[in-house]
């Protein structure tokens, strides 16, 4: 069964229940060297989306979530332009894995909708994570 890191809105656990009814979520996990950006535009949240860029100086929290072979194909379909790649992670115990990431390229900047970040904020919240990273894109979505 493959692992993959979550991050943006399928951090709401609802979310991917409802995409992925497989799923379980085996804790939390960052990805080192990377930084959380909102890029393009969704219909449906109404604003931009969540996708990770290189930048040597931050991590980006999210969870590590294990899926059946089926749930990964049908989180393909779901995450439409994004790409599916591997990166390294560190999981809360230290140990790294390389599970599966769905990227989305385009302009970092554009604004996701307060919807959007509350998707996000109650998977932080869940998990146990600081809403810190989050307050500055909140504030201004709202």
């Amino acid at each position: 069964m493959p692992f993959v890191f979550s991050f943006g809105s399928n951090l709401d656990e609802a979310q991917m229940r409802h995409r992925c009814p497989s799923v379980r979520r085996a804790g939390r996990a960052t990805l080192p060297r990377h930084r959380l950006v909102f890029v393009g535009h969704s219909p449906r949240w109404g604003g931009a989306v969540a996708t990770v860029e290189r930048d040597p100086s931050a991590a980006v929290l999210g969870a590590l979530d294990l899926l059946s072979h089926e749930d990964l194909a049908g989180l393909d379909a779901w995450e439409g332009g994004y790409r599916r790649v591997r990166r390294e992670v560190v999981l809360a115990s230290g140990q790294r894995m390389r599970p599966y990431v769905y990227l989305l390229d385009g302009r970092p900047g554009a604004s996701p909708s307060a919807a959007y970040l509350e998707a996000i904020a109650r998977g932080y919240r869940k998990l146990g994570y600081s809403l810190e990273p989050l307050r500055l894109h909140m504030r201004e979505a709202s």
